[in-house]
């Protein structure tokens, strides 16, 4: 895998946490913001641009929208889960955000590597946290996915900055930036540098609580990405809606597997 820069290998070696730079931080700051107004309205995304349904597999709905920064479409996805209060929705968001543990159901992702994870050092989160039982940590998150077409496609390369928020009402979000420029970590060899643009988060919150003990949850994921090479954007935005659903439908079935998790169909929202 990648290696620290050798300012940060000395700090591994010493024990400490590597963190993110203050522009990372700013950014994050930015693409909370930006993920909160892609999600402000059914109708148009942060732009202003119409959100149009790529996919509906009854299990969940992906959408699409054009950005008015570059030709990568944006993507969102959203579903809803019914499950008991007793379940431990951590098992839920480990799935679903943590990228070590995605390795094991995600057939896009190769490898990946959790270099920090830490609680917010930052003077705005702590006292965010003080006044409403918010908790804040921040990770640097790398991955990698595999070769397609027989080779043709080569492998990419992500490092990500990510924010998780968990907000005392039991919501919680990830939200994610490139980080491959920050220099914190190199990118691997033979794999081309892809790269998640501000705005991109997943968040699942409670929106409903039912008399049978049960809850609805509904979980919105924007991904917005340019993983770079030679393939023509028309052909990157075509494909992705489809290998969007492929993934998280793989997810959702695993998790109503036996016990008493369910999926709520999208017909009923």
């Amino acid at each position: 895998m990648a290696s620290l820069t050798a300012d940060n290998q000395d700090a591994k070696a010493e024990g400490e946490t590597v963190q993110l730079t203050e522009d990372a931080y700013a950014h994050l700051k930015e693409g909370v913001e930006l993920f909160q107004k892609h999600l402000a309205t059914q109708d148009v995304n942060a732009d202003g641009n119409p959100w149009k349904v790529e996919r509906d597999t009854g299990n969940l709905r992906v959408r699409y929208s054009s950005s008015n920064d570059n030709s990568c479409r944006i993507f969102h996805v959203i579903f809803r889960v019914k499950i008991p209060k007793s379940f431990d929705l951590n098992v839920f968001i480990k799935n679903l955000m943590d990228m070590p543990n995605r390795v094991a159901w995600d057939k896009s992702i190769k490898s990946a590597k959790t270099w920090s994870t830490y609680d917010s050092p930052l003077d705005e989160d702590i006292s965010l946290s003080k006044s409403s039982g918010t908790k804040i940590s921040y990770e640097l998150s790398e991955y990698t996915t595999a070769s397609a077409a027989g080779g043709i496609v080569s492998p990419r390369w992500f490092l990500d900055a990510r924010k998780y928020i968990l907000e005392k009402n039991g919501t919680s979000s990830c939200v994610t930036i490139d980080a491959s420029g920050t220099g914190l970590v190199q990118p691997e060899s033979g794999h081309v540098v892809a790269k998640n643009y501000k705005g991109g988060a997943s968040r699942i919150k409670r929106i409903e609580t039912l008399e049978d003990d049960f809850e609805i949850w509904q979980h919105d994921s924007i991904a917005h990405c340019n993983i770079g090479g030679w393939l023509p954007t028309a052909i990157v935005n075509r494909e992705t809606g489809g290998a969007m659903a492929g993934t998280y439908e793989s997810m959702l079935l695993k998790l109503a597997e036996g016990g008493e998790n369910s999926i709520v169909p999208t017909s009923t929202y």
